[in-house]
């Protein structure tokens, strides 16, 4: 027999093969919350889904940004790379302008690999945080399920006592 983490187990085995959309982009996640009170876990859980999910916007936008800074660069060091034929000044000048810049460049090769290797991290640490949000919510909604069959049960019994009730209230007043 398995225990409730076995079968949690299971449940994430089976949504980790399969390929679930982001659940806090979906309507229907927040309308099952419209029915069931969304418990802190799931609100921490979403808040990380969410974090997680701006934070590969933000990644995004960095990465374009750095190229475009690290192009410029580059370009402007062809540009004074084509200048000739100008005094020993000038030319002290262009050279420490391109040592800076290809220094530049090499801090944005640095901050184009970081930001590539947490652009590649990010949507497996996004897809992880969203299956434990779906477990968590697959648990609440099978709780809130049980919590609704014991109230019909409760109905169906207090019905029941009900019909007695009301069938003996019936023969005595038959009677009389």
């Amino acid at each position: 027999m398995e225990d409730n983490h076995g079968k949690t187990d299971v449940f994430f085995q089976g949504i980790h093969a399969s390929q679930i959309p982001i659940v806090v982009l979906d309507e229907r996640w927040h309308q099952m919350f419209n029915v069931i009170e969304k418990p802190k876990l799931v609100k921490d859980l979403e808040d990380e889904v969410n974090a997680l999910l701006k934070k590969q916007g933000q990644v995004n936008n960095d990465l374009k940004e750095v190229k475009k800074i690290k192009n410029k660069l580059m370009q402007e060091i062809v540009e004074r790379m084509e200048v000739s034929g100008e005094d020993n000044e000038r030319n002290q000048k262009r050279n420490k302008t391109m040592e800076k810049n290809q220094k530049l460049i090499l801090e944005c090769n640095e901050k184009l690999e970081e930001l590539e290797d947490e652009q590649f991290e990010i949507p497996h640490k996004l897809r992880e945080a969203n299956e434990k949000l779906i477990v968590a919510g697959m648990e609440i909604a099978y709780i809130h399920l049980q919590r609704g069959k014991e109230e019909e049960k409760r109905l169906a019994n207090w019905i029941a006592k009900a019909r007695v009730e009301l069938r003996k209230q019936m023969l005595l007043k038959q009677e009389t």
